[in-house]
This record gives structure tokens, sequence and C-alpha cells, in this order.
């Protein structure tokens, strides 16, 4: 309970860094966005671990069924097993197709947690952004 405890109250100083597989899927999804003649999502392969993973909206938890959730047209998580957004992804799924081909959308973190993919698309100010690759 107090490696829980002590989680919870620290996990905002805490960074997450993209493993080689989350790497590379970012990269397959930004290719396609310039073979669609879109520009590449902007990424930052470290960051600090948002709420949606550590603190988890109840839609989440309610609908465990459930692969995509959006907010106000600008916000898009998938949440996947392990594999299954590649593979679905390649599939061409029209869902997440179409989220891909959001131009108003910018922005792609990639988080993995208990065996499940959690892909956040979503519009980024462009203000003070830092870019990695």
């Amino acid at each position: 309970m107090k490696k829980k405890n002590f989680f919870l109250d620290n996990y905002k100083n805490m960074e997450y860094v993209n493993s080689v597989e989350e790497k590379n899927l970012i990269n397959l999804i930004n290719e396609f966005r310039e073979k669609n003649n879109l520009p590449k999502f902007l990424v930052n392969f470290s960051f600090k671990l948002p709420n949606y993973i550590i603190k988890q909206p109840s839609e989440i938890m309610i609908n465990p069924q459930q692969n995509l959730f959006e907010k106000l047209n600008k916000k898009y998580l998938f949440r996947y097993p392990i594999g299954e957004f590649e593979k679905n992804f390649n599939n061409k799924n029209p869902e997440i197709i179409s989220v891909l081909l959001n131009k108003n959308l910018n922005s792609l973190q990639i988080i993995t947690k208990d065996n499940i993919e959690f892909i956040y698309v979503y519009q980024k100010s462009l203000n003070n952004i830092q870019i990695t690759s």
C-alpha cells in the first residue's frame, strides 16, 4: 500500500520513455501521414505521465470493450491490447484511419500499461513546443 500511495503522490514527477516498439509504431503512423500529404505528428519520446494513465476516466473503466474515446473532436484516445492497434491500422480500420487522417490533429503519444496500448492523438498548441524525434 505504501508503494501505491507513493506512486499516486509522485506520478506527476515521473517520466515515461517510449519503448523501441512504441517508437516503431509512431514512425509507422507518421509515414502513413506523410504518404497522405499530412504533416507528421509532433512527438516527445519521453514525457510526464498523463492523468489518463494514472486516473483513468470512468468511461474507460465502464466500457472495457470500447477502443476509441473522443473528447471535443480534438482529442482521441485509443485503447487496445498490445499489437491490436497496429493490426487494425494495417487492416485499414476506418475508425483509426479517420482519426489519423484528421488534419486538425498534430500530436501523438503512446503509452503501454498492463498489456494495453494507449494511443493518444490530439491537437496541441504550437506555442512553446519542444520536439524530439
